[in-house]
């Protein structure tokens, strides 16, 4: 398996000469204001919530201009791009992107500091981030000592069937407070091949039309009990996704189910 760094190299001697010393000139200037917007990165991901929401953000942004994004890059003829390039081109892809979040989203991808990206992995790069935070920001003020027996060792499996090719099943430690939001973003995070956001979560395989974890619910809404982080209860929870290439019953299912609510609702408004 070819590394980072070689691919790196590789992609900078196929340059031109002529674009080469192009390059360079744009590194030179980029690297003048890298320490301030490390400062400025630092501060900004401090905040979990505005992390969370500058990640849903960039989400969003990428579920609807994905083929754009693309598209842009290619014309750059080659797969790795350097900082400067990679920073152009988001920013006149994404106006409303400011310069610090164009810069964590570069730092995002590249995690080995070699000065060039593989900018076909924006996407993979955002959650592992997110995941990655999960992990670190482990906040000691709201953990044994507020929820003594809410943690809970919980297995994530997809109950139809598991890509050989992409691992579906993982554990992680969790507890009561997460909300299906959360547990969404969690799932991103470790699955990090599933390029999608058509993610439905249930507490149980055989019922789960009725067992389905909306956004804002959370898992002690459901029939979970936890225990003390030291010694946590064990536990399975189910999900299901579409890749948008075949039908997927689960999520055919319960949208049908939101649209009959919807078309209930207006015909008793209606009356």
């Amino acid at each position: 398996m070819v590394s980072p760094k070689a691919k790196a190299n590789q992609a900078y001697e196929n340059l031109s000469a002529k674009s080469k010393a192009q390059l360079t000139r744009l590194e030179k200037l980029s690297k003048k204001d890298d320490t301030i917007m490390e400062q400025s990165i630092a501060e900004y991901m401090k905040n979990w919530e505005t992390f969370e929401k500058f990640v849903d953000r960039v989400d969003n942004w990428y579920a609807k201009n994905e083929k754009k994004y693309i598209k842009y890059m290619s014309l750059y003829n080659r797969e790795m791009i350097s900082k400067a390039e990679f920073k152009v081109a988001l920013g006149d892809l994404s106006p409303s992107l400011n310069d610090v979040e164009i810069h964590a989203l570069y730092r995002m991808m590249d995690t080995e500091n070699i000065g060039q990206v593989e900018y076909s992995r924006l996407y993979e790069a955002i959650w592992r981030a997110l995941g990655n935070k999960y992990v670190m920001e482990d906040d000691i003020n709201r953990l044994d000592l507020d929820m003594p027996d809410k943690w809970i060792q919980m297995t994530f499996k997809v109950p139809s069937f598991e890509p050989f090719d992409m691992p579906t099943t993982f554990e992680h430690l969790i507890n009561l407070d997460y909300t299906g939001s959360m547990l969404r973003q969690l799932i991103r995070s470790k699955v990090t091949g599933l390029a999608t956001r058509n993610i439905v979560i249930f507490t149980e395989a055989a019922r789960y039309a009725e067992t389905v974890v909306k956004c804002h619910q959370r898992l002690s809404d459901f029939n979970y009990t936890g225990g003390a982080k030291c010694a946590p209860n064990e536990a399975v929870i189910f999900y299901d996704f579409s890749m948008g290439k075949i039908d997927c019953p689960l999520l055919t299912h319960v949208r049908n189910q939101e649209l009959n609510e919807k078309t209930k609702k207006k015909g008793t408004k209606r009356s």
